[in-house]
């Protein structure tokens, strides 16, 4: 979500509204938001539905892959503060575009905490939901 967060604004002109999907406790979820200053709001899944009904994995495996592990180290070498464990890690997350139909327009389920969509393929498909003048 952080490298959305500099995206409020476009994502406002676009009509879009970006959630965070978290099955965390809601103080953490809270802590999250005041740590990140993230301007998504956060819905709360605490039995997994939203992940599973989405179709979205549960790696131990994938969740501390070497290259996770690298992606932390090099954070952790760049003076970024890691956020300390605060529930189920092996869950894995994706990123959704639902348009206002409620149809599923994007599907990307993570293979791994550091793998996300490009900000490019998501702003491509909202912009094609955009109606034309």
């Amino acid at each position: 979500m952080t490298q959305l967060a500099p995206l409020h604004q476009e994502f406002a002109a676009l009509n879009t509204q970006v959630f965070t999907v978290t099955f965390g406790h809601p103080y953490w979820a809270q802590a999250w938001l005041q740590e990140t200053q993230s301007p998504f709001p956060v819905l709360l899944d605490p039995t997994q539905d939203v992940y599973r009904l989405y179709g979205l994995d549960h790696s131990a495996v994938r969740s501390w892959s070497v290259k996770t592990l690298l992606y932390y180290a090099r954070a952790l070498i760049r003076g970024e503060k890691l956020i300390e464990n605060r529930g189920d890690t092996h869950q894995l997350g994706g990123n959704f575009i639902i348009d206002n139909q409620g149809v599923v327009q994007f599907v990307y389920p993570s293979r791994d905490p550091t793998d996300r969509p490009t900000i490019a393929a998501m702003m491509t498909v909202l912009k094609r939901l955009q109606p034309t003048s």
